[in-house]
């Protein structure tokens, strides 16, 4: 009994579904008689109408281009501290000295008076001659604090001169003002300039030891090889150009200088 009971309430339901949807039919016949042909045909070609005319117009007008400006953080642009290399004139443009000279003597003098000072100022007096006329007169220097332009004597009568410096090749450059070569003859040459003793370890500088007590104290130095003597003085620093030296140091009291040969 209960299965039959599901079965007919299936069977209630299927037929109430069917005379349901036979209703809706007829209802929507008995609606669809009472709309006149006419509108339906207007309202089909409207639609049709209107769906050609939009695809017209999204082909034949041009298409909306937008525009936009990106506005970014504003950087600044920090400037540059590298440097073109500076033009070279004539035996400038050499790696090493093209002068055909003889070196005979350097005489050489430091002032150092305060044992905190970290500079020492020098002074050189280069005898050499010149086998061979030149235009440009040029030797070696290197990264010195101050360098005057120097007294240059041919036979004891002053060459008026030019000075200027191409750091690329250590050079320090000697023109004479009135455009003229230097003559072959024996020249002396005198100059000022100031060393910077804490810059490295190579040429004159300042280092520290301990003494007996393990104090640590302060001793100057030199180390002039392989070509690090131009950065002491100024001078023609070729392995082939060789000279005599004399060194003068004026140095506190209470410091010793010694040096590789005899004191005078």
């Amino acid at each position: 009994m209960a299965s039959r009971s599901r079965a007919d309430s299936y069977e209630l339901s299927d037929t109430y579904s069917s005379n349901t949807l036979g209703n809706i039919r007829s209802s929507s016949s008995s609606s669809s008689r009472r709309i006149p042909k006419s509108w339906i045909i207007a309202a089909v070609l409207f639609y049709i109408a209107s769906v050609v005319t939009v695809g017209l117009l999204a082909g034949l007008l041009p298409k909306r281009t937008q525009h936009i400006t990106y506005i970014g953080t504003p950087t600044v642009d920090t400037p540059t501290t590298t440097e073109s290399p500076l033009p070279c004139v004539n035996d400038e443009c050499n790696p090493r000295l093209q002068s055909d000279l003889t070196v005979h003597k350097y005489t050489l003098e430091y002032f150092f008076n305060n044992t905190q000072q970290t500079t020492v100022q020098g002074q050189v007096t280069i005898d050499f001659t010149l086998k061979q006329s030149i235009q440009q007169l040029i030797y070696h220097g290197k990264r010195f604090l101050d360098l005057e332009t120097p007294l240059l004597l041919e036979d004891n009568v002053t060459h008026l001169v030019s000075m200027k410096l191409y750091p690329p090749n250590d050079y320090i450059v000697l023109q004479s003002l009135s455009n003229e070569l230097f003559p072959e003859n024996t020249y002396t040459l005198i100059q000022k300039f100031t060393v910077n003793l804490a810059d490295g370890n190579v040429g004159f500088y300042q280092n520290i030891y301990q003494d007996g007590n393990e104090t640590n104290q302060k001793l100057l130095a030199t180390k002039f090889q392989p070509t690090d003597a131009r950065k002491a003085f100024p001078c023609f620093d070729e392995p082939h150009l060789k000279a005599r030296f004399q060194i003068n140091i004026l140095h506190p009291e209470n410091t010793i200088a010694l040096a590789n040969f005899p004191a005078v």
